[in-house]
């Protein structure tokens, strides 16, 4: 099931002309294909190909490169359903971690004669656990309102895997927590009967899982398409934007540049809700390598809805600690300092138990997009509310010293929200902001670079 209760209220009418009984329902077959591709050529094509018409010569686009290796199909689903019907698929394998602990336990009383050179206690154990489903899963809700219009396509994707384990606490207080990579979308697609339309543009996990947490991001995307089939009913055209709301497609692009060269831009552009001049004055920068297109993202938008797209990682923190124990009552003969190693071998341990991590919580980190669209009567304008974060672990703190040392994360983020007029097919200038930090820096004093945020609803 959903989590937005939005799905839930959805209300799809059909229009049967006998009573049911008497008319077949109509049998609407939907094929979701998931491909992934280099993130400059996928950015590419979508500014190239896409329409608010349909996908169907950007997917043409994207199964030529698959044809020469350089494009790479990591899933095909199908579903079919009724108009008015829910339909699901899903390959999913459940991934139980540990949620609430038992922390380490030390006798009350303890006498050590000699050197003792293992962990003092009971290791800390969970007391209890949950699961993550892993895998892709696609869920539909089809409608067709009347002969001539689109059939309606109300979608939910998503896709996790299990990026690696994050290391807690030392000695009988280790115990690691999962980081988890989630990628979905919710939206509505009108979509012309076997005409391709662009659900979604996803940045997949971090290439070397093992660096999951500080990993930049992959050089890679995925997209998203998503067919809906009648048989029977004729292809057309959607309808014109005062008759029924259309497709409003939302490409989102960060890129990052020198500050000298973004401000002569900018003092030559006058109005940033016409910034296709200054758009295009990056190219050649961003060729030459002097400025770096950073993250694209995409929205699949039908008039008047809201839709969201993420692709984050899910990063465990500690919130919560046992402080570290010793025994109430201790007697220690002949014991060698904690540290010191012994003629044995080994080294001797603290007669305590390390600080234990009790609970955690989880940070989203990655690409966040919400978007509302409402078509203007002039046909080409559209008022557009978006909410951009673009976030990252930048590092983090230790508190304490020795057994009761806590990390603590560093997070960055890049946020922009907005709502502004914008024409469709000309890019805006949202908002401009601070660069992404490397792992363990902070901002200088003086920003010698900047990230442009643009916004283009696609004709």
């Amino acid at each position: 099931m959903f989590r937005s209760s939005r799905f839930l209220s959805l209300v799809l009418l059909t229009a049967p002309a006998l009573p049911a009984k008497d008319v077949p329902p109509v049998q609407i077959s939907v094929q979701c294909d998931w491909i992934r591709l280099p993130h400059a050529a996928a950015n590419g094509l979508i500014r190239q190909h896409l329409k608010s018409t349909g996908a169907s010569a950007l997917h043409d686009a994207v199964i030529a490169m698959l044809k020469t290796n350089t494009a790479t199909r990591l899933d095909v689903q199908s579903l079919l359903t009724s108009a008015g019907k829910r339909a699901k698929v899903a390959g999913i394998t459940e991934k139980s971690y540990a949620t609430e602990f038992d922390p380490p336990q030390l006798s009350q009383t303890l006498s050590v004669d000699g050197d003792w050179p293992y962990d003092m206690g009971i290791p800390a154990s969970a007391g209890s656990y949950t699961f993550h489903n892993l895998g892709r899963e696609v869920e539909v809700e089809t409608g067709l309102r009347q002969e001539g219009l689109p059939l309606q396509l109300r979608l939910a994707a998503s896709w996790s895997e299990h990026l690696t384990e994050v290391p807690y606490g030392i000695g009988n207080s280790f115990y690691p927590e999962p980081s988890f990579y989630h990628a979905s979308v919710v939206a509505d697609l009108h979509c012309a009967s076997g005409v391709w339309q662009l659900a979604g543009l996803f940045t997949p996990p971090p290439d070397k899982k093992e660096e999951a947490e500080t990993a930049p991001l992959p050089g890679d995307r995925v997209l998203l398409f998503a067919r809906a089939t009648a048989p029977g009913l004729k292809p057309h055209a959607p309808p014109s934007p005062d008759s029924e709301p259309g497709m409003r497609p939302v490409l989102v692009e960060w890129i990052e540049a020198d500050t000298a060269l973004i401000a002569d831009l900018l003092e030559a552009t006058s109005d940033f809700t016409s910034a296709a001049g200054l758009r295009a004055s990056l190219e050649t920068p961003i060729a030459a390598g002097t400025a770096a297109l950073i993250e694209t993202a995409f929205v699949p938008m039908s008039g008047r809805e809201e839709a969201k797209i993420s692709s984050v990682r899910w990063f465990p923190f500690v919130t919560e600690v046992d402080p570290a124990q010793v025994p109430q009552t201790l007697t220690v003969t002949n014991h060698t300092p904690a540290g010191s190693p012994l003629p044995g071998g080994g080294v001797s341990q603290p007669l305590m138990t390390p600080s234990f991590f009790n609970n955690y919580s989880v940070r989203e980190l990655g690409t966040v997009i919400e978007v509302r669209c409402t078509p203007q009567d002039d046909g080409e304008t559209v008022s557009l509310e978006v909410a951009a974060e673009l976030s990252a672990l930048a590092g983090g703190d230790v508190f304490g010293q020795g057994v009761t040392e806590v990390p603590q994360p560093r997070y960055h983020s890049l946020k922009c929200t907005t709502g502004v007029a914008v024409r469709t097919g000309v890019p805006a200038l949202a908002g401009l902001l601070d660069p992404p930090l490397p792992s363990g820096h902070s901002q200088p004093a003086v920003r010698t670079r900047k990230v442009l945020l643009f916004v283009t609803v696609l004709r």
